[in-house]
């Protein structure tokens, strides 16, 4: 599961941001000057499967990330 995360935060900045939510902390949340290592990405309703699959469609738009799952 670790190297799945390191997959999702070495992506290019332009793939992370397509993680988007209205809700505070959820989706992509970027590095700021503040805190300039800090890196989120929250998925909404992950336990359920086709949430779960619609951000991997997102974010690995090729054909998924299999240790993603």
């Amino acid at each position: 599961m670790v190297m799945a995360f390191k997959d999702l935060f070495d992506l290019p900045l332009e793939t992370k941001v397509k993680n988007l939510s209205k809700k505070p902390y959820m989706g992509y949340v970027a590095m700021q000057h503040v805190l300039p290592l800090f890196e989120s990405s929250g998925i909404e309703e992950a336990h359920q499967l086709d949430q779960a699959q619609a951000f991997t469609d997102l974010m690995w738009p090729d054909g998924g990330n299999p240790s993603f799952w």
